[in-house]
């Protein structure tokens, strides 16, 4: 189960703009070794917008290797697109990540029925995930209200989790929570 401190790690660049392995690494073993329960890479704050695919498999390897199984990685998966985001879960699971963090995109809006069939969707088409619906304020993420959570949790069992980043964001977790959903594991701030 996740639980914990789950830190985001940021991408580094080197002097050339180039990405930075081994800096990354880095910063993943310091994460280790300061008790950090689980990685998330890459997260918004590692602007994973920003990272072509090629980079995001450097990448990603990288952290798996530095992580060598000591602790969860929380894969980031987040795209506009029911491919895009597909692809990434695949990406991430050659290295053995099976928890996908998976943002509700900005550009479905509000409608609660397209995020719901968005998730469907992945779901269907990704074997053996976890996901962790990542609820963003706009313009990053929908911003999705506490309803619409948890109509869309219930309706998709791959749902393990939700990181709730609205604000103020105590009232959707306790919605959340006294939703009573059998298959969601817990609620993640952030």
């Amino acid at each position: 189960m996740l639980h914990g401190i789950l830190p985001v790690i940021p991408t580094l660049f080197d002097q050339y703009n180039q990405i930075a392995p081994t800096s990354i690494q880095k910063v993943v073993r310091f994460a280790l070794d300061s008790g950090a329960h689980g990685i998330v890479f890459p997260g918004v704050a590692s602007e994973y917008n920003f990272l072509n695919s090629e980079e995001r498999t450097v990448l990603i390897a990288a952290v798996a290797q530095e992580t060598a199984g000591a602790v969860p990685i929380l894969g980031g998966a987040s795209a506009s697109t029911v491919d895009q985001v597909v692809q990434s879960i695949e990406q991430l699971q050659t290295h053995g990540i099976d928890q996908v963090m998976i943002m509700a995109p900005n550009q479905l809006g509000s409608d609660t029925n397209a995020h719901l069939q968005f998730f469907k969707n992945i779901a269907a088409r990704s074997t053996g995930i976890e996901i962790v619906l990542q609820n963003a304020p706009a313009p990053v993420g929908a911003g999705l209200t506490a309803q619409a959570l948890v109509e869309i949790v219930k309706a998709v069992p791959a749902i393990s989790y939700v990181k709730e980043e609205t604000l103020p964001s105590g009232p959707t977790i306790t919605q959340l929570q006294r939703a009573k959903v059998d298959h969601l594991k817990g609620v993640l701030g952030g």
